[in-house]
């Protein structure tokens, strides 16, 4: 028999009403009594549950934009195109297993008809680069940065290479297959941008929910969110995974990753004072899946994949009213993840540490 909890491991879809029954894969003599049990530890069951992890249906009321097509990979691990403003659901291209809903930021991409690449020449600035094929083939690049980029090998191997040019033409020569190209600004390679004879930008993405009667009131709260870290933070990035707010920079509570670390912070702002900017848990070595989960009220909790993070217990303060919830992005400024987001619940209470640890294991 699969239980419940193996199922959610596995990344299945699990309806709303699934939450508020007993997730364990063995029976116990008095059955869970509603929330979500770990071992002795039963959490209450989320005020909001959001399931990212049923391909083709986003959860109601909840707005998602991107002005532009976007790459991804089916169940099957082919590439495959979304339409303007169509969520990405992505699979692992080699395990097929559902990675979750694809959020980037924006990119362009500088080669032409990069579909089968050419031999050409791209204008670049002085900013870390990343080129990136699949294929047999190689790239030598010459100009203002030089090497030579050797494919990986077949479909859906991809071979990147990052390097920081100095600002001018970079000539690119390509030998044998050389499919799917992109050369774009950022350290590290993004999904591929199809061009033909001009070059070609993939849109930033936007995923939100507005609740003012959901996230109203000055009460205790708490945000989790399960997800699939791509890679580090960049460098003058932090990356934002969960953030509820009024709408401004005054009142809010976040999960983020600083640049260039797999870590996850917690943030809590009360009308304009810190109360928390650190805490800092890894969620392990990137790519991979994580849970983390944070808490405020009186005192503050948080937890990584089971582990509380650093200094749970501080000070707080109740939030006031709160209206706003950003999912893998901030509310200004492109300042969001390049991963994926499963699943974000919220509950109207501060669960406590050990209830915390329970939901993110």
């Amino acid at each position: 028999m699969v239980g419940r909890r193996a199922l959610l491991l596995a990344g299945a879809a699990v309806p709303v009403s699934a939450y508020a029954q007993c997730v364990t894969d063995t029976h116990a003599v008095d059955s869970c009594r509603g929330g979500i049990r770990n071992g002795a530890v039963v959490a209450p069951s989320p005020s909001l549950a959001l399931d990212f992890t049923v391909p083709g249906t986003m959860p109601p009321n909840v707005v998602f934009t991107r002005a532009s097509v976007g790459t991804y990979f089916d169940i099957a691990g082919a590439m495959q195109t979304a339409t303007t403003n169509t969520p990405r659901w992505t699979y692992d291209p080699v395990t097929h297993a559902l990675q979750g809903m694809l959020m980037e930021t924006a990119r362009t991409n500088l080669l032409l008809n990069s579909a089968t690449l050419g031999t050409q020449s791209a204008t670049v600035t002085a900013a870390a680069t990343t080129l990136s094929f699949y294929g047999t083939g190689s790239i030598a690049y010459s100009g203002v940065a030089t090497g030579t980029l050797v494919g990986a090998g077949a479909f859906p191997q991809r071979a990147s290479v990052t390097f920081t040019p100095t600002a001018g033409t970079l000539t690119l020569t390509v030998t044998g297959s050389v499919l799917n190209a992109q050369l774009e600004t950022g350290s590290f390679a993004s999904s591929w941008i199809p061009t033909t004879g001009a070059t070609a930008a993939r849109a930033i993405e936007h995923c939100s929910l507005t609740d003012a009667v959901m996230f109203g009131g000055t009460t205790d709260r708490t945000v989790a969110v399960d997800a699939y870290a791509r890679q580090v933070a960049p460098s003058g990035s932090n990356e934002i995974w969960l953030l509820l707010s009024d709408g401004t920079l005054t009142n809010f509570m976040k999960m983020l990753s600083p640049q260039l670390a797999s870590n996850v912070r917690g943030q809590i702002t009360v009308a304009g004072v810190s109360k928390l900017n650190g805490g800092d848990r890894s969620y392990g070595a990137p790519p991979t899946a994580f849970k983390a989960a944070l808490a405020n009220g009186a005192i503050w909790n948080g937890a990584v994949n089971g582990v509380l993070m650093v200094g749970s217990g501080g000070v707080s303060q109740q939030l006031g009213p709160l209206t706003q919830l950003n999912i893998g992005e901030g509310n200004s400024g492109p300042v969001q993840i390049d991963g994926a987001i499963q699943r974000v619940r919220y509950w109207n209470t501060a669960l406590s540490a050990a209830q915390l640890q329970a939901v993110t294991t």
